[in-house]
């Protein structure tokens, strides 16, 4: 069974929940500060948030069905970070 990602204990792939797209957004934060007779200077204030989306389709009947989304959502109640990792391995 070839792994398309992980999250935690679930397990993305063709055999069970499989995703169609994937994406992922990061935020970089820059400030613009005004000076007094010369242009704007813009000023790094370092990352903001990281966000990975995908979506798919879970069939109710097969391989675990709707009880994988219950599961997940159990999971996210707790609050516990998760890692997600790739079927390359990378984090």
């Amino acid at each position: 069974m070839s792994i398309m990602m992980g999250l935690g204990q679930f397990r993305f792939s063709l055999n069970t929940s499989a995703y169609r797209q994937l994406r992922r957004s990061i935020e970089y934060r820059w400030q613009g500060q005004n000076r007094l007779q010369n242009d704007v200077a813009m000023q790094f204030l370092g990352t903001g948030k990281e966000e990975i989306e995908f979506e798919g389709i879970i069939y109710p009947q097969f391989r675990g069905g709707l009880e994988q989304i219950r599961d997940i959502q159990e999971s996210a109640k707790k609050g516990e970070p998760l890692l997600l990792i790739d079927g390359l391995g990378q984090i």
